[in-house]
């Protein structure tokens, strides 16, 4: 998420918070209880919602494509710290308030989150970065005609076969639900290719009409399948579905054409990748939920729900990132130099 740090457009900056703002909204939408019910207005909108909000995960990585990631050690060791600092901390702090009971046979992944998957995002998007170089000199050495060439060949395998099998329920070629690094490369290029080879003669309302339509179409699809099955059709929640893929692009292109310039915006997109980090551990996410009675919550009180603890979280996040870059980014900076340093060294011999 923040492994490039290119001057940027304050759009894509602004897309970074919303697209945060986002993954903690449907977080919240997969921590609370909602009953089944065709006819209940708090389960059919928790339904639309939370399509719109699943195109958060393949948004970010369309905009690692579109700037490119240029793969540098200290880049990398600098996100491993970032990531372990966070693991820690906050499992010792949930020791000492009596939010955890430390189970060593289960609690080493908390120690260990990249090569766990403690953080599955993170653990993704450093085997993309490493990929990147490959990836970058691949797409380079194409044309516009062979990169989009590629792309089509390609689409119906990762995104359409998928749509199907879901529908079937039958298995998948690539059974990651686009969580693994299949959708992640396939994005990457095709931010890639949009940057450099799309000619673009929409305006930027065709992008917004196009996201809202995918959204409100993988809505009918999943609302009338759950009406004819009798259960809850939530299949193509999914990050490799054709509906979610279509609204990440129309939605990722809408902000594109969008020129906006702002020091605040850009100042306060920086902390996303922590907001990510500190909300999603899992010391902290359940038992916070937990505190706050989120399954109770219920009508109005939950839909506004939706909109202002994502804020809240982000801005309590902002502060701790704040406390932590003031506090800890002279040793961090320290420690990437002598590592850097040493790997430099074996690499004379």
């Amino acid at each position: 998420m923040e492994m490039e740090r290119k001057v940027r457009k304050s759009s894509f900056e602004f897309l970074r918070i919303v697209c945060m703002l986002m993954i903690v909204a449907g977080h919240v939408c997969l921590q609370h209880h909602t009953d089944f019910d065709l006819r209940g207005s708090e389960w059919t909108i928790q339904l639309l919602l939370r399509g719109f909000f699943m195109i958060a995960v393949n948004v970010f990585v369309l905009i690692s494509g579109w700037f490119g990631i240029r793969l540098k050690p200290s880049k990398l060791l600098r996100l491993t710290l970032h990531t372990w600092f966070y693991a820690i901390f906050f499992f010792v702090l949930a020791v000492i308030v009596g939010w955890h009971v430390v189970e060593w046979k289960y609690d080493v992944r908390i120690f260990l989150p990249l090569l766990t998957g403690q953080y599955w995002f993170v653990t993704c998007y450093m085997v993309l970065c490493l990929l990147a170089p490959l990836l970058n000199r691949w797409a380079e050495n194409m044309s516009g005609s062979e990169m989009k060439r590629l792309l089509k060949v390609a689409f119906p395998f990762i995104y359409l076969w998928p749509t199907l099998c879901y529908l079937l329920a039958c298995r998948q070629f690539i059974p990651d639900a686009g969580y693994g690094i299949v959708n992640f490369c396939y994005l990457y290029l095709l931010g890639f290719y949009l940057h450099r080879h799309y000619v673009d003669s929409h305006r930027a309302r065709f992008y917004l009409y196009g996201y809202m339509s995918a959204g409100v179409m993988l809505f009918v699809v999943q609302y009338g399948l759950s009406w004819l099955l009798g259960f809850p059709f939530t299949s193509f929640y999914s990050y490799n579905t054709l509906f979610v893929f279509v609204a990440s692009v129309k939605f990722f292109l809408f902000f594109a054409h969008v020129d906006v310039k702002s020091w605040l915006i850009n100042r306060l997109a920086v902390p996303c990748l922590s907001v990510y980090l500190i909300h999603f551990h899992p010391c902290v996410w359940e038992p916070l939920c937990t505190f706050l009675h989120i399954e109770e919550i219920h009508g109005a009180g939950y839909f506004l729900l939706l909109f202002l603890f994502p804020i809240a979280i982000y801005a309590v996040c902002w502060v701790i990132d704040e406390m932590r870059a003031l506090l800890l980014s002279p040793v961090e900076r320290r420690i990437i130099e002598r590592v850097v340093r040493l790997f430099n060294q074996k690499d004379s011999y």
